[in-house]
């Protein structure tokens, strides 16, 4: 989980550009409705897209935007669909996966 850290600092930064009230209406919501804390959200991208559109409506698409630029310019992303959060989350889990899996193997 701790390696997925730099996804979660993405979407930190992308929340905290709407304040504290924003971003703990969006966890309290993601816990009680969903079901998993904010740190799984790398394994659950779409329960994560829901859970902003069921607490901000039709203001999520400024989240998720804002979200999703983040994790582009971490991770150096070339999105087909620049708002595609849900793609980006899964492109930067896979990178970090694929850099796990080579420390694993100069171990």
């Amino acid at each position: 989980m701790e390696f997925f850290a730099p996804v979660l600092e993405c979407v930190d930064r992308a929340l905290d550009e709407y304040g504290e009230g924003a971003k703990s209406a969006f966890c309290a919501n993601l816990r009680d409705t969903f079901g998993f804390a904010r740190q799984e959200l790398v394994f659950n991208p779409e329960g994560f897209e829901q859970s902003l559109e069921n607490t901000f409506s039709t203001g999520s698409t400024f989240y998720e935007r804002s979200i999703t630029r983040e994790i582009a310019n971490r991770f150096n992303l070339k999105l087909k669909d620049q708002f595609d959060m849900v793609g980006a989350i899964v492109l930067a889990k896979e990178i970090l996966s694929k850099a796990e899996d080579q420390i694993h193997l100069t171990v």
